[in-house]
């Protein structure tokens, strides 16, 4: 099990569904990564660019949305164990725990008050301030609403196709990630010029890889004492298998990974995350170190 029992998950700013621009910016996944994927897959590229580009796009079923808020609404009445059953309760937990690293750790390291986002959970399609997304986009931040976006359906299809691993701690390093973009917007590192170019060294791959490095620093402090408030959910110490999912998600969602597995020519040049090799060390590096700084510092 991840989470350790006793962990109050009633304050969790999650909810279902969607719909209100902003730049969205993705999590393990960019629009060319997108594209080679829906290659990959048999899927019609100009079938998920409105998506990708925001303009318009399918709601979701009010039916859904309403079965998926009673889900987290019995999340929210839950033990934080429940977390490591549920995905959903788990992306509640893990929000939660996020929220309270970064509002010590902000402080004190950026001396920079921490700004809580939203969280939604959606199915197959839904619309942010930063226009339409589906389920292919993967999960994203909109700094337009200052929310994470997650479709369950990445964890439990898309994730393992790409090569990565459907197992919890990969789970929570996904959501971390988000949550690292919205840390950047709230240090106002989040803006239109750094992503605006492409390659290994680029501004854009730098963005991507410090919200890696974020969420390996969350993982650095969530497992310790005295890190956040007593109720809040507490990770037990990751054990090596654990690490090891994360490890070959990180490299399962590197753009050269996702180029090869489409049977595309790596292209440097075309990168928007970083290599399965930089997207690695740049979690490693958060993780080792628990270093706003060392994360910031990444491919300058």
């Amino acid at each position: 099990m991840t989470f350790q029992a006793g962990g109050n998950l009633s304050s969790g700013r999650v909810s279902a569904g969607g719909g209100r621009g902003g730049l969205a910016i993705g999590g393990g996944l960019g629009t060319l990564a997108l594209l080679l994927v829906a290659v990959f897959f048999g899927v019609d590229p100009q079938a998920i660019l409105p998506a990708i580009q925001g303009s318009d796009g399918s709601q979701q079923n009010s039916a859904a949305v309403q079965d998926m808020q009673e889900r987290i609404d019995r999340c929210k009445n839950s033990d934080s164990e429940a977390a490591n059953k549920d995905p959903v309760c788990r992306i509640v937990a893990t929000t939660i725990s996020v929220d309270a690293i970064w509002g010590e750790q902000l402080p004190h390291q950026a001396d920079t008050q921490y700004r809580r986002p939203n969280t939604i959970i959606f199915d197959k399609a839904v619309n942010t301030a930063c226009g339409a997304a589906s389920a292919q986009t993967g999960p994203f931040y909109c700094s337009g609403d200052n929310t994470a976006y997650f479709d369950l359906s990445f964890f439990e299809t898309m994730l393992t196709r790409l090569g990565g691993v459907n197992a919890p701690a990969a789970q929570e390093y996904v959501v971390a990630h988000e949550y690292g973009h919205h840390v950047q917007n709230v240090l106002g590192w989040l803006t239109q010029d750094r992503m605006r170019s492409s390659g290994p060294g680029s501004s854009q791959v730098h963005v991507e890889l410090e919200a890696d490095c974020f969420a390996g620093l969350w993982f650095h402090y969530a497992s310790r004492p005295g890190n956040q408030p007593s109720d809040a959910p507490m990770l037990k110490p990751l054990k090596d298998d654990e690490l090891q999912a994360i490890r070959i998600t990180a490299q399962a969602i590197g753009d050269d990974a996702i180029q090869e597995g489409a049977g595309q020519q790596v292209n440097p040049e075309s990168w928007t995350h970083g290599s399965s090799q930089q997207r690695l060390n740049a979690f490693m590096t958060g993780y080792t170190h628990g270093s706003l700084k060392k994360c910031h510092a990444l491919g300058r």
